[in-house]
């Protein structure tokens, strides 16, 4: 017979969820080590804590303009790589714009 479950307020569970055991996560959460750590730390289900941060993640898509999205993980070139880089390394004096910009600081 399983586990009961208590339920508390806005539907989560404690213990033993759908997921298993406080420690254990699907393998393809496997990485959130937050999410285990929020859940054994707050008592919540797996479940919860993961649609909550998924609404918070769309709320924010929405929220925000698409041109200041950036992806979760970028893919970058040796070249590319390289002119960042090289952008780092510069050690040239600042623009007019950018002092203007940055209130000659």
């Amino acid at each position: 017979m399983p586990a009961r479950r208590r339920r508390y307020s806005k539907g989560q569970f404690v213990r033993g969820g759908r997921f298993g055991g406080a420690g254990t996560l699907p393998a393809g959460l496997s990485g959130l080590a937050d999410v285990a750590a929020t859940v054994q730390k707050r008592g919540l289900k797996k479940g919860f804590v993961i649609e909550t941060a998924l609404r918070h993640y769309l709320l924010a898509l929405n929220a925000v303009p698409g041109e200041f999205i950036t992806p979760p993980v970028l893919t970058v070139t040796p070249a590319s790589w390289q002119s960042v880089t090289d952008a780092l390394a510069d050690t040239s004096e600042p623009t007019p714009a950018l002092r203007e910009l940055l209130g000659d600081a």
